[in-house]
This record gives C-alpha cells, structure tokens and sequence, in this order.
C-alpha cells in the first residue's frame, strides 16, 4: 500500500485564510464605513434640528390704499426666541412682480418701502416674507402680507 501523501500544513493555511479573511475584511470594512458616514451626517443635519427660529413680526399686516402709486413702508423686527434683537439679518419682501431687501439695525428692526403694483382687475395682492440669519434657520412666511386697493 502507499502511503497517502503528505499535504503540507502551510498550503491548507494559505487557502484557508484567503477564503476566510476576505468576506471579514469587507464585513469589517462596511461596518466601519457606515458609523463613519452616519457620524458626519449626523454632524451636518443636527445641528440644522437643533438650530432655533428667529421671531419674525411685521406690521402693518394688511394695508387699504388708493391708488397702486402709493409707497408701502413696513418694519420687520427680528428676534430671538428669548426676544434679543438680531442684527444684520437679511429681510426681503416679495411677491410676483416686485421686490424690496434691507438688512436689521442694532434693534433688530429693518424698513422696507415699496409701491405695490396691483394687476389691472385685481383689488388685492399678496406678499412674501423671508428672513435669513447667520445664526438661525431661515423663516418663509407665505402670503402674510396683504395689500387691498379701495375702489
């Protein structure tokens, strides 16, 4: 009889261990990579969650005029929620076919004039209010500005 033939142990080792340590490596390799990625985005969207909104009030709400060559001054305050004044905060009001932008004084209180421009048949026309801070995430108030033409 002949003997079997002597397989060396570093052979079986070699394979052994290419077949093993491939699928751990990528096991471990995934892994690692999905705390690092969930710990960067975690950095970029919380701070986004946790960051306050500014208290944005704007008079008048609601203006009568009479005749669509009349100038509209509004004062926006701006404020945190503990009621401190923002400064240099970009205010804009908006609507379809008109635009006016200033930026806060000390106070916390920005003017903005503008003549609206009310579409012939039309009695009334809506403004937007956007608000944008350094510190503090940005407010958009839709519609919240309402401008009436007496006839």
């Amino acid at each position: 009889m002949k003997s079997p033939k002597c397989v060396h142990y570093h052979q079986i080792n070699t394979n052994t261990i290419a077949v093993i340590e491939l699928p751990l490596y990528l096991v471990v390799t995934t892994i690692i990579g999905v705390i690092v990625l969930g710990s960067i985005l975690s950095m970029m969207i919380l701070p986004a969650y946790l960051t306050p909104t500014p208290v944005v009030t704007v008079s008048p709400q609601i203006a009568v005029i009479n005749n669509t060559s009349t100038p509209l001054h509004y004062q926006v305050h701006v404020k945190t929620p503990d009621h401190h004044p923002i400064t240099h905060a970009h205010v804009i009001i908006k609507n379809d076919h008109m635009i006016s932008t200033n930026t806060t004084n000390t106070t916390g209180i920005a003017i903005l004039t503008l003549t609206p421009n009310i579409p012939q048949g039309l009695h009334e026309t809506y403004f937007d209010v956007l608000v944008k801070t350094s510190q503090f995430k940005p407010v958009h108030q839709k519609h919240s500005l309402k401008v009436i033409l007496r006839s």
